[in-house]
């Protein structure tokens, strides 16, 4: 069955804990809700920060979250107490972006400057500063053997970044317009992005040649994530044009690039999440509703 939970706040993030028992949420009023991922029922809410929003997602685990506000100054804090654990000061006018590799070494932020700043965790130096596109870094994906990143820019491209060293490893030039999302597959062997142009792109990672593109998402393509075999991936549209409108979720069958079911939220999204047990999936859009979906 489908749980649709309406809240009294908008929800910016979701994302399911390790055990996929707990639905949590990063809420805008600075708060952070946890749910039973399969009754919808609140369990708990966490008072996390007033004012450092700018930018927040949750590490893989579920565990950890980084925010960012107007200070400069990235925050890391305990999901579970609302506690904050660390500061790590950054050089860039704002973050847009964040991504924590699966193994919980690397942290990385995209900045307004187009720059990109990796901080290893364990002692909370910055390692390096990426710096080659233009504009805004606004998507980042770690590999799952967090080996690798990449990121999307204003200016259209991708970029493959090594994190150990810090270089530029290929730069993907095949792109009209900005890409809003990224997403590597389970096993690393693909990546999906999408963006402005209402299009899901796959692309192989061992040769970074686009192997296909999913046609027929209505909105612009605003969040993707793979279920936990691969098989699947979860997209989330957003409308170009101001305004509260409907938008559509999508499962698309990865090996056949088919559209396996369709659902249409009351806004646009804004996030979308897999249970680390395959078995349910939860999108947050503009509209106060976070939405569960119990798979078969």
């Amino acid at each position: 069955m489908d749980r649709v939970i309406q809240t009294d706040t908008k929800i910016g993030v979701v994302a399911f804990s390790a055990d996929s028992s707990t639905l949590n949420g990063l809420a805008d009023d600075g708060t952070i809700r946890l749910w039973d991922a399969r009754s919808g029922a609140p369990q708990k809410t966490v008072q996390w920060t007033k004012t450092d929003r700018r930018a927040a997602t949750f590490s893989q685990d579920g565990a950890t979250i980084a925010s960012s506000g107007p200070d400069r100054v990235i925050k890391l804090w305990d999901v579970k107490t609302g506690e904050m654990k660390r500061r790590l000061p950054s050089k860039a006018p704002w973050i847009s972006a964040f991504a924590f590799s699966k193994d919980g070494r690397w942290l990385a932020a995209g900045g307004g400057d187009a720059t990109i700043g990796l901080w290893e965790l364990a002692s909370g130096s910055l390692k390096f500063t990426l710096a080659d596109g233009l504009g805004n870094a606004g998507a980042l994906a770690f590999s799952p053997d967090s080996q690798n990143l990449v990121s999307g820019y204003s200016d259209t491209n991708l970029r493959v970044w090594k994190t150990g060293t810090g270089k530029l490893e290929r730069t993907i030039e095949d792109l009209q317009l900005m890409q809003f999302t990224l997403a590597y597959s389970p096993d690393g062997g693909m990546l999906a992005s999408g963006g402005a142009d209402r299009t899901i792109y796959l692309w192989d990672t061992r040769t970074w040649r686009m192997v296909r593109k999913l046609t027929g998402q209505p909105e612009m393509v605003e969040r993707l994530v793979f279920s936990p075999d691969g098989k699947t991936l979860f997209c989330g549209g957003a409308s170009e044009y101001a305004g509260p409108l409907p938008a559509q979720i999508r499962l698309w069958d990865v090996a056949s690039g088919e559209v396996k079911r369709t659902g249409t939220t009351q806004h646009g999204v804004r996030s979308v999440a897999f249970s680390p047990d395959g078995k349910m999936m939860a999108s947050a859009d503009t509209s106060k509703t976070v939405t569960i979906w119990q798979l078969t």
